[in-house]
């Protein structure tokens, strides 16, 4: 239930930062930041935000800062911190990253992103004290949140654009009247131009409308399409995507060709085509007239046959630079548009770009959120198991012991006069495993149910002796050399007694299986404890075993990992978090020779770090 909660909070926090997209419609830069500051600090538990706008006209340039203490307070540049005005530099490498708290005591994780990859837009960092942030599911949401953002912001900025071309065109207006009215004879063909200009942004207006209320990428490409031919005037066009596996330009909408012209540009790469030529120039091409271009003579044949005398060809781009298509129109006779054509021509073409890649932009949200979806039901069926699996790890020890004790004890009382001391002395391991099996179940039981750990000042040296009695018959049926190596001085540490002796039952436990399958040379165990100058216990389990290779290193505390074939990969996982819980640190190396050694450490107190 624990999973499933933890999962239903994630999935809570990416529907959130989805839905900020409809919070931010229509709202200036400066709004946006502040609210995506806000909702990171309070869905994330952040110790504090901050964004920096890069000013790139027409948006200002500014500078956020939010705490999780004081988030209402914003700084501006004159009392921004600046160890927090450096990680938001431009030039600041984009990775995860350790430092001094600027605005209070610790340390933080700090994680930098940028709006957009030519951090024209601006750039982020968030910061976190705990020690996992951020986590694979956090670090999901903050990039989620951040292309939101990076969307949001250049919707406003392309609306501050528009609103500026807007009073820009009104203020050319009325530049133009005044000075018209010195000169009746042109003020006609002036109106008439205006009008026209008008018209044309008009146009241009229903355009964007339509575009945006189309939800296939087909329906879109057809409406720039048709849109473009009837700027130009032309009598032939077509619409081309990049496909970037094939780095070729592919027909998906066209008017007025046959089939022969189809077929032979189906995926245009020749840079000698004037689409080809487009991209390779990344800029516009025109070719009046097909008859008399150098370049053009291959393919004069299959322009004859389709009918056309000039083409023009204007590449699309994404915000990023990339190219992601072409439109091209053709006409019967040599002809080029006119500037004001070509200059509408790119006004579509970029309206045309934004909606290409928005629709892209939403297919690929809508495979992660349908990705997403299929993770959370799977980890939902995995839990069971996984829990069921923890728990017959955990007692598999004890119940072991009690088997093996009670066999022992029925060939004592079978023989012809029982041997009631040994019987006796069989029994009472019987009881110490069940006792232990029952502590064991405890303990997991206040594990799931997230009690406080039963934590007291206990002897580290003491609690490693009575692991080893619990495991002298094994040790001894293994023929393993066992040596302990304990500290002479007090090795107090404040630790929970049943959690403690999990781990050290675990790590002597693999000790035993790397020791067996040795032949030719002696089964050594060294367990050995230690006190440094500032209390901290260290415990070490040494063996001179088969140990995991050394491409297996790294994966060794993973759970559900396992070298062995009946292994289920839970020791290892489970007892790294019983120490880290207990605020200490679990680490494995390989030995210089042979076999390899866990070392655990316990700070004084049970100090969480």
């Amino acid at each position: 239930m624990l999973e499933i909660k933890r999962l239903q909070g994630c999935i809570d926090d990416l529907i959130g930062v989805v839905a900020l997209s409809e919070v931010w419609a229509s709202r200036e830069p400066g709004q946006i930041v502040d609210t995506l500051l806000r909702v990171l600090i309070r869905r994330l538990a952040l110790e504090f935000a901050a964004a920096r706008l890069s000013g790139n006209s027409p948006m200002s340039s500014a500078e956020v800062l939010r705490t999780a203490s004081s988030g209402d307070g914003e700084q501006g540049t004159s009392t921004f911190p600046s160890q927090i005005s450096t990680w938001l530099d431009a030039a600041s490498p984009l990775i995860l990253f350790k430092a001094p708290n600027p605005l209070g005591p610790g340390r933080v994780s700090v994680v930098p992103f940028r709006f957009d990859m030519q951090s024209r837009l601006g750039t982020l960092v968030v910061a976190s004290a705990r020690n996992n942030f951020p986590t694979e599911i956090e670090m999901l949401v903050l990039r989620i949140a951040v292309n939101h953002a990076a969307m949001a912001l250049q919707e406003a900025q392309r609306a501050l654009e528009q609103k500026r071309l807007a009073i820009e065109l009104e203020q050319r207006v009325a530049l133009r009247t005044a000075e018209f009215t010195d000169a009746n004879r042109e003020l006609m063909l002036l109106k008439d131009e205006l009008a026209t200009e008008l018209l044309a942004m008009t146009r241009l207006h229903e355009f964007s409308t339509r575009l945006w209320a189309i939800t296939e990428l087909q329906a879109v490409v057809d409406e720039v399409l048709t849109a473009t031919i009837e700027i130009q005037q032309a009598d032939f066009g077509n619409v081309q995507l990049y496909n970037p596996e094939s780095h070729a330009l592919e027909i998906v909408s066209q008017r007025g060709f046959v089939a022969e012209f189809l077929d032979y540009f189906t995926a245009v790469e020749n840079s000698s085509t004037a689409c080809g030529r487009a991209m390779q120039s990344r800029s516009r091409i025109v070719i009046e007239d097909v008859q008399t271009d150098a370049q053009f003579a291959p393919h004069r044949p299959i322009a004859s046959a389709a009918g056309f005398r000039a083409v023009q060809s204007t590449p699309l781009f994404s915000r990023g630079g990339e190219i992601l298509g072409m439109i091209s129109t053709h006409f019967k006779r040599p002809h080029r548009p006119s500037d004001r054509e070509l200059r509408l021509t790119d006004l579509y073409a970029q309206r045309a770009a934004e909606m290409i890649e928005r629709k892209r932009t939403d297919d690929e949200r809508a495979k992660l959120l349908a990705h997403i979806d299929r993770l959370t039901h799977a980890s939902r069926v995995m839990t069971v198991g996984e829990l069921a699996s923890w728990i017959a790890h955990e007692i598999n020890q004890p119940l072991g012991g009690v088997i093996s004790n009670s066999n022992a004890c029925i060939r004592w009382l079978n023989r012809e006069v029982p041997d009631l001391q040994e019987a006796r002395g069989a029994v009472e391991h019987i009881v110490r495993d069940a006792n232990r099996a029952n502590d064991v179940i405890r303990s997991i039981r206040a594990f799931t149910k997230k009690a406080p750990m039963d934590k007291r000042v206990l002897d580290v040296n003491a609690i490693i002796c009575e692991v080893m009695s619990i495991l002298d018959e094994q040790l001894r049926g293994s023929g393993i050399e066992t040596t302990l190596a304990l500290s002479d001085t007090a090795t107090f540490a404040s630790v929970d007694r049943i959690q403690l002796q999990q781990v050290l039952v675990n790590l002597v436990i693999n000790a035993i299986e790397a020791l067996r399958p040795l032949t030719h040379r002696p089964r050594r165990l060294r367990i050995g404890s230690s006190r440094d100058t500032e209390n901290v216990v260290t415990v070490s389990v040494e063996d001179e075993g088969v140990g995991p290779g050394e491409q297996n290193m790294d994966r060794i505390f993973d759970a559900f990992f396992s070298t062995k074939p009946n292994g289920m990969g839970l020791g290892l996982s489970i007892s790294r978090t019983i120490i880290q819980a207990h605020g200490g640190e679990l680490n494995a190396v390989r030995n210089a020779f042979h076999g390899m050694t866990m070392t655990f450490s316990l700070p004084p107190n049970g100090q969480l770090p």
